[in-house]
C-alpha cells in the first residue's frame, strides 16, 4: 500500500487518508485514533509500561507533524488536547478568511488612495477613485503637492494626470496597481515622500 512516493493527500477521500496514516503509525499504534473537523488526527498509544506515544497528523496531510514520546498519560493527553486546540484556531482563522475575501469593498466615488513604493528612495503615487461598477472600480492617478517642508507629499483632487485603471479591491480596499506596487485608502494625512513616484 505504501509506495516509495506517497500520492497527494487532496486526491484520497478521508477513508483512504485514514488507511495510509495506519499504514504509516504502524499496525501496534493505530488502534486508538482521534478524528479533527478540519482532517487531522492524532494517535495515543501505550506502547509498554510508562512509555506513551503520540502520533499528529495536520489537516490532509500523510506525513506526521510529529511523533512524541511521553513518560506519562496525563502529559500525553496534555499534548493532545493542545495540538486539538491549535488545528482549531487554525480553522477559525480560515474560516474568517474566507468570509473576509467574499466580503464587498466600501470605496465610493472620490475616494483617495496612497501607494508608497521605491527601493532605495521612497515615491508616493495617489489614485482616485472615478466609478464603481459592482465589485470592480476605476481609478486615475491624481497629481501630488509637496509640503512646505519639503519632505511630504499629498495629494490634488480631481487632478488627473493618466488613463483610468479598472481593478478588483481587496475587502480591506487595497488595491493591487501593478507586481510591485499597491495601493491603500489614504488618510488625508502628508506622506513622506523623496520623490512623487
Amino acid at each position: 500500500m505504501l509506495g516509495f512516493r506517497l500520492p497527494n493527500p487532496a486526491t484520497l477521500t478521508a477513508e483512504e487518508r485514514a488507511q495510509y496514516r495506519d499504514a504509516i503509525v504502524g499496525w501496534r499504534y493505530c488502534r486508538n485514533r482521534t478524528d479533527l473537523p478540519d482532517g487531522s488526527c492524532y494517535y495515543m498509544t501505550e506502547d509498554a509500561p510508562g512509555r506513551y506515544i503520540l502520533s499528529a497528523f495536520a489537516g490532509k496531510a500523510l506525513r506526521p507533524r510529529f511523533i512524541k514520546h511521553f513518560r506519562t498519560r496525563e502529559a500525553m493527553e496534555e499534548h493532545a488536547a493542545a495540538f486539538a486546540a491549535e488545528r482549531e484556531r487554525i480553522a477559525d482563522a480560515r474560516q474568517r478568511d474566507r468570509i473576509e475575501r467574499k466580503a464587498p469593498h466600501s470605496l465610493a466615488v472620490g475616494d483617495i488612495l496612497a501607494a508608497s513604493w521605491g527601493y532605495d528612495e521612497t515615491r508616493v503615487n495617489f489614485y482616485q477613485v472615478t466609478a464603481v461598477r459592482g465589485a470592480h472600480v476605476l481609478i486615475r492617478p491624481i497629481a501630488a503637492e509637496r509640503t512646505e517642508d519639503g519632505l511630504s507629499v499629498t495629494a490634488v483632487r480631481d487632478a488627473f494626470i493618466g488613463p483610468p485603471l479598472r481593478r478588483r479591491p481587496s475587502p480591506r480596499n487595497r488595491i493591487r496597481i501593478d507586481s510591485a506596487i499597491s495601493a491603500f485608502p489614504w488618510d488625508g494625512q502628508p506622506c513622506l515622500a523623496d520623490q512623487q513616484g
